[in-house]
């Protein structure tokens, strides 16, 4: 029995597995379709009041039975006016069960509720909204026939339940969505500097190079490394190094371009993605940055500098690890010399 189980929920978790929003949406929709019209069905089994007219149900859930499976079967390309029809069409199939029972149109609205919640999720809130009008409209038509006492009191509860728990919905996940937006940009940005961090820099030269492939246009890459860092923590404490750094993200952030992409990538080195330049282009910026933190230190207990290394590449099929190495065998040799900047194999470097 466990096995059977545990088979079941991996199935229904495959199911689940989607690629899209959308998809999802279909999916669910497509079972809630299926299964509702089963359910109702399953349904006439069950003593009614006399009275009930089963044909008109009959045909309402053969059409949610169809409607599903043909959803279901197109889930993975179902276009979102598909699914708020579907949901419309749910509505009916409700509305009709209702009227189809004397005496059941306060019983069946729990069903609106669950229609109201999907809309809420899946749809946007102005066609949520639509949905609610459009239940509204056929539970007034339902209570109408079906001839109840306090007819008005079962619509006013039915519809505020059904937009109270819609709205909710519509909060929860607004916030959720805000709080996953919060983490995922915390993920990705260094907390000290407010700089992005060495994963969002690697995602970011990803999508750089994809550009370039389609584009062949120019990527230069910098990355810098600050001399006597270590020294400052040493003598001034871990800190002034925190604060040290916060300087130099400031002076990179004032010193490039708003299409460059800036980022802290290790403990005292940064890098710099310079989208559409050239090696000069690239070798004036870091020789600004360079002179920018020598600037900012001058007067400091621990003078730091900058080491800056680059790499520039053209064209399509440019292979990020190799334009990374590039640059860091140039800020390797930029160290070497004591402050300065080289750009890849050129010769030419600007001394510190």
């Amino acid at each position: 029995m466990s096995v059977r189980w545990d088979r079941a929920l991996a199935r229904i978790r495959s199911l689940l597995d989607v690629s899209s929003e959308r998809e999802l949406a279909a999916t669910l929709l497509a079972a809630i379709a299926i299964a509702g019209a089963t359910i109702g069905f399953a349904t006439y089994l069950l003593p009614h009041p006399a009275g009930t007219d089963f044909v008109a149900p009959t045909v309402a859930f053969a059409a949610s039975l169809g409607a599903g499976t043909a959803l279901w079967v197109r889930r993975r390309r179902a276009p979102w006016w598909a699914i708020g029809a579907m949901v419309a069409l749910g509505s009916l199939v409700v509305t009709v069960a209702m009227v189809s029972v004397p005496g059941r149109s306060g019983a069946y609205v729990t069903y609106f509720v669950w229609l109201g919640i999907f809309a809420f999720y899946f749809l946007r809130p102005r066609w949520a909204l639509v949905q609610t009008a459009w239940i509204a409209a056929l539970y007034a038509v339902a209570v109408v026939l079906d001839d109840q006492q306090g007819p008005v009191e079962l619509w006013v509860n039915g519809v505020a339940t059904t937009l109270g728990v819609g709205l909710l919905v519509l909060a929860l996940r607004t916030r959720i969505e805000a709080l996953l937006g919060t983490l995922e940009r915390t993920a990705r940005t260094d907390q000290l500097t407010g700089l992005p961090n060495r994963r969002a820099f690697d995602e970011r030269l990803v999508v750089e190079l994809a550009r370039l492939d389609r584009t062949g246009d120019r990527v230069a890459l910098l990355i810098l490394d600050l001399d006597r860092f270590k020294q400052l923590n040493d003598t001034s404490g871990h800190l002034a190094g925190d604060e040290a750094l916060r300087v130099v993200a400031g002076v990179i952030r004032a010193g490039i371009r708003t299409v460059d992409w800036p980022a802290r990538i290790g403990g005292d080195e940064f890098a710099v993605l310079l989208p559409g330049a050239g090696e000069a282009q690239a070798t004036m910026v870091a020789e600004r940055l360079r002179i920018g933190i020598a600037a900012a230190f001058r007067d400091a207990v621990v003078p730091l500098a900058a080491s800056i290394g680059g790499a520039a590449r053209a064209g399509d099929e440019v292979d990020g690890e190799e334009l990374h190495g590039e640059a860091d065998r140039a800020l390797y040799e930029a160290k070497r010399r004591g402050g300065s900047v080289r750009f890849g194999a050129s010769p030419a470097i600007i001394a510190g």
